[in-house]
Order: C-alpha cells, then sequence, then structure tokens
C-alpha cells in the first residue's frame, strides 16, 4: 500500500497512543468506552477550530467536519458530561497555589528565602490556616493539609509545626489529580510540536530539544542520569518560576488584557523500553487466519 501522507499521519498518531492503549486496559476501560471518548473528542475540535468565518458554528458543520451523521453528533453533545473542572477551581491547582505561595510569599518566608515553618493556627503570628487563605480561598485549612500529608509535601516537626517539603504538587499515579496534571502535561506538550510541525515560515516555532545519549546507558549510569536531571531539571524550573513571578509581581495595573494567555515550560526525563514494539502482521502472520483457541 502506498504510503499517502494520511497514512503516514494515521500511523505517527497509532505509534503514539500505544502506551496510552496500556494504561486504558489496565484500568478496565474497554474499547467502546474509548471510542465513544473519541467520538467527543472529534465533535470538541471540530466545534471549537473548524467554524466557517463570519457563520455560527452548527451541529451540520461539526457532522461534515467530523464524519459523524448529524443524530450522531447530537447525541455525543447530549451526553457528554464535563468530568474534568479546571486548573484554578479544581484541588489540585489550590494545592500547587498554597505550595508555591509557601516558597515565594514574603510573609511566609524567612530571611534567607527558606520558608517558614509554620503552625496549624495560633493567637498571634501567620499560621498555616492564613496561608491556605491567602492562596487558596475558601478551601478549608484542615482538608488542604491533610491532602498535602497524604503526598508527602508536608510533614510535622516535633514542635507542632509543618514544614513544606516540596514547591511542586505532584500527586500519586492514577488519582483524579495526578490524571489531569497528566492531561494538561501532555495538551501543552502537544500543542507545541504541531505549533513546530505547522509551522508557517513568518510565524516561529516554541522552543523544544531533546538531548540523549550517543550509545545506551548501563544500570548504574541510568541511575546517575536521572539523578542529575532530577537536580538540575528542578533548578532550572525554579530559576523559570522565580522569573515569572517577579515578572507578575513588577505589573503596575491588575487589568488582564482579553488576549493575556497561560504560559511555562516543561522539564521531562525518558528512558526508552528495552523491547520493541511488534506489529501484529509479526505476532499472527502476514495474512490473516481466524485460530481456535486452546
Amino acid at each position: 500500500m502506498n504510503q499517502t501522507p494520511k497514512n503516514s499521519l494515521l500511523d505517527a498518531f497509532k505509534k503514539i497512543l500505544r502506551p496510552f492503549i496500556g494504561v486504558l486496559l489496565r484500568n478496565g476501560v474497554s474499547i467502546a468506552e474509548f471510542v465513544e471518548l473519541i467520538k467527543t473528542a472529534f465533535v470538541e475540535v471540530a466545534a471549537n477550530d473548524f467554524e466557517v468565518p463570519g457563520k455560527k458554528m452548527s451541529q451540520s458543520r461539526v457532522a461534515i467536519v467530523t464524519g459523524l451523521t448529524r443524530k450522531e453528533v447530537a447525541r455525543v453533545i447530549k451526553e457528554e458530561h464535563r468530568r474534568l473542572y479546571g486548573y484554578e477551581g479544581s484541588p489540585q491547582g489550590r494545592a500547587a497555589r498554597v505550595l508555591l505561595g509557601w516558597h515565594m510569599d514574603d510573609d511566609f518566608i524567612g530571611p534567607y528565602g527558606t520558608p517558614n515553618d509554620l503552625p496549624f493556627d495560633a493567637k498571634k503570628g501567620l499560621t498555616f490556616s492564613d496561608l491556605v487563605k491567602r492562596h487558596s480561598g475558601d478551601m478549608p485549612a484542615r482538608a488542604m493539609l491533610d491532602e498535602l500529608l497524604r503526598i508527602g509535601a508536608v510533614e510535622a516537626t516535633k514542635d507542632s509545626l509543618y514544614r513544606v517539603l516540596m514547591r511542586t504538587y505532584i500527586p500519586p499515579s492514577l488519582a483524579p489529580g495526578g490524571l489531569e496534571l497528566m492531561q494538561k502535561a501532555l495538551a501543552d506538550f502537544h500543542q507545541t510540536v504541531i505549533i513546530n510541525l505547522e509551522k508557517h515560515p513568518d510565524r516561529p516555532g516554541r522552543f523544544q530539544r531533546t538531548v540523549w545519549a550517543d550509545e545506551k546507558l548501563t544500570e548504574g549510569e541510568l541511575v546517575d542520569f536521572e539523578n542529575f536531571v532530577r537536580v538540575s531539571g528542578q533548578k532550572y524550573l525554579e530559576e523559570m518560576d522565580d522569573w515569572l513571578g517577579k515578572k507578575i509581581a513588577r505589573r503596575t495595573s491588575d487589568f488582564i488584557p482579553s488576549n493575556a494567555r497561560i504560559a511555562g515550560a516543561g522539564v521531562y526525563h525518558f528512558v526508552r523500553s528495552k523491547s520493541r514494539f511488534q506489529e501484529l502482521t509479526e505476532i499472527f502472520g502476514g495474512y490473516y487466519e481466524e485460530q481456535e483457541e486452546d
């Protein structure tokens, strides 16, 4: 079969999806559930990004773009219930702001920039409850403390104070917060890749660089490299975080223009799998043959 641009694109996306399909299968997600999810995503993207200039988006337009029937588009829209809520209002978003405030708010850090240990509540001086109230709005301080203790971001000291151990919120794997962070991280990274892939001559792409070893690393070298990435990557991100915080702090007005957008940078560490992913023809043969179960 000739490898057309469309076939090449589909083949690339199949390979991109493989690790995520593994996560879904290990967590009991069926192909029917995934297909329904894909339909919803197609409808969402078509409705957001493929409008005709000067015309209101319609379900008929979505059907034309996606290949779904108008009846199916209407059903998807009717049955779609958003299960993820926005970053600013989510528990993980609030926890992230509390940790950042503990490290950046001058009222909660010492003379050398080290976050102060805080009592949960007290008659005098600033407390953890004050920190939560300032940086998390109406989130109960006790619930916030329980969450930060649970993920190991905070520890209790012998003096009945609480010490912050993390600058960023990293929830457990496959917890709702972890899944939301995965979604946001992948969406941000994919957006950068797509912008660079579809880059126009008159529009610069975004910074995207990768480095890897020229030869395979031994187990010991892998451990050393992982430790190096953790230390240097964290330092780099903290420098970025400080720069952004100072940039915002220097604003002379609280007015935010309508074209303002969230921006950031990310660092990730990868180790490629030892085994090569086999194509179906390698596993089952080069032609279709229904196999009998043993």
